[in-house]
């Protein structure tokens, strides 16, 4: 990957006011996520066959305080239960800010 971006990782279902008081009740989570094209880390999804699920905006906090808007697609593997989040920036870059195993579609 080309970029190696550290975040703090505020995800759509965390608003800013819910993360500003969280403030000194939670320590901050630093992740480093990979970052490139979006073409490029769109293919990390598609080695486990993950499709798009759903997309919208979410905002997250950056290394430096700067909370940021982006985009972002949520792919799955509905077979084999993998799942990944993607976000894509207004400069082009994308990162990839989670992935993971055990989907099963939420059911009342």
């Amino acid at each position: 990957m080309k970029y190696l971006i550290a975040i703090i990782a505020v995800l759509s279902a965390t608003s800013a006011g819910t993360a500003q008081e969280l403030t000194g009740k939670v320590p901050p989570f630093y992740s480093a996520q990979q970052c490139d094209t979006f073409q490029e880390v769109a293919m990390l999804s598609k080695q486990f066959n993950e499709d798009t699920l759903f997309n919208g905006k979410m905002i997250q906090q950056h290394a430096s305080g700067q909370y940021v808007t982006s985009q972002f697609v949520f792919t799955v593997n509905q077979d084999s239960g993998t799942w990944s989040i993607l976000a894509l920036f207004p400069n082009g870059i994308a990162c990839q800010v989670a992935s993971g195993f055990d989907f099963e579609p939420y059911t009342k």
